[in-house]
């Protein structure tokens, strides 16, 4: 009998403390928490942002070097291809030649 008025006592008042419980808990620790980490986030926010600006002042001159370097070997390779090609063709050109005075 006295378990059977625990029980419904308990279902009358439980759900009424639980939220007073939860209440309390979201007003405190939680909140201070979330101050917290929204904080904490700012921070990274901003050191992420230094090291953007850091990246793009002191990588930007190097980049250009490299982009340049790139481009003239790019060209190096295209003018040498060229060459070659013109060397083969005179090197057919002579062989042909060669074998007509041959006959």
């Amino acid at each position: 009998r006295i378990r059977l008025t625990n029980l419904e006592l308990q279902s009358e008042f439980e759900s009424d403390i639980w939220r007073h419980s939860n209440s309390g808990i979201e007003s405190g620790p939680i909140m201070a928490l979330q101050a917290e980490l929204s904080d904490q986030r700012g921070r990274v926010d901003d050191v992420n942002a230094r090291r953007k600006t850091m990246q793009e002042e002191d990588g930007a001159p190097k980049l250009h070097r490299l982009e340049t370097r790139w481009q003239e070997l790019v060209g190096n390779g295209l003018r040498l291809r060229d060459a070659t090609r013109l060397l083969e063709e005179e090197v057919e050109r002579l062989k042909k030649e060669a074998g007509e005075r041959e006959e």
